[in-house]
């Protein structure tokens, strides 16, 4: 399997595991195309993929746009389609914009998916933190707050999200960092696709500095390690936490575009 092909499939696993919050979300897997419903008032969880390569011919991916923008639209809810690049041929991914642009989708990110992997050891002394498992109540709220103030996501969608018990019965497991008692920081992992998929990495603004959430993220891998010690590591990252990623061993080779209506 090519490293984009799986980091791409990973993150649609990861897509179906939010899909499964609420009694009327749902994924429907449908031709060429892969629809995760998670019924919340934002368009990142109400996501469409592509599951297969799209041909040289434009119709093919305005074909797929469509199934997903009527899925969508019929349902009144906001909604976004993540393209993985290399799931389009060059002629077609450079008109990616505008083929989406025709139907009302605007590009709101583009996101390199990195693979490494191990970690190197770490250049400079960690913090002392306690790391607990999501799960209970005030781990999930917790884990809900950091998601909100750090992506940017309105607190109810986290909450419907994170909070629900369907959820955690999932592939998706994460940790929060304690810093003196205080929620500091997230991550999250996704095995699938024989990688592990590194989501949620993110920092309180006011706790950033400190080396926090690279000593949760390698305490979370180490963990994960020990169930599958030859799966790479992938992810998607943000633009300011790409050079972090390099300076851990990531390297990029592919782009995740969001596009959303």
């Amino acid at each position: 399997m090519e490293s984009y092909e799986a980091i791409e499939r990973n993150l649609r696993h990861t897509m179906r595991c939010f899909a499964r919050a609420a009694p009327e979300s749902e994924v429907r897997d449908m031709p060429g195309v892969m629809i995760t419903n998670a019924a919340v008032e934002c368009p990142v969880f109400n996501a469409a993929m592509l599951n297969a390569p799209v041909s040289e011919d434009p119709v093919d991916l305005d074909r797929r746009i469509m199934i997903a923008k009527v899925y969508f639209e019929a349902r009144g809810l906001p909604w976004s389609f993540w393209v993985c690049d290399d799931l389009a041929p060059g002629p077609i991914r450079r008109r990616l914009e505008p083929l989406f642009a025709k139907r009302g989708l605007q590009r709101s990110a583009v996101c390199p998916g990195m693979i490494a992997a191990s970690l190197p050891p770490p250049q400079r002394q960690l913090p002392q933190i306690e790391v607990c498992p999501v799960g209970d109540v005030d781990t999930r709220l917790a884990f809900c707050h950091i998601t909100t103030v750090c992506f940017r996501i309105p607190f109810e969608t986290s909450v419907a999200i994170y909070n629900a018990a369907e959820t955690w019965r999932t592939d998706f497991k994460a940790h929060v960092a304690y810093r003196d008692g205080s929620p500091a920081a997230t991550a999250a992992t996704v095995n699938a696709a024989g990688v592990t998929g590194l989501y949620s990495v993110a920092t309180l603004p006011e706790q950033r500095g400190q080396g926090i959430a690279e000593q949760l993220t390698r305490h979370v891998l180490e963990q994960t390690k020990h169930n599958d010690s030859d799966a790479p590591i992938v992810l998607q990252a943000t633009r300011q936490g790409t050079p972090l990623y390099r300076k851990l061993g990531f390297r990029e080779v592919t782009k995740i575009s969001v596009y959303v209506a």
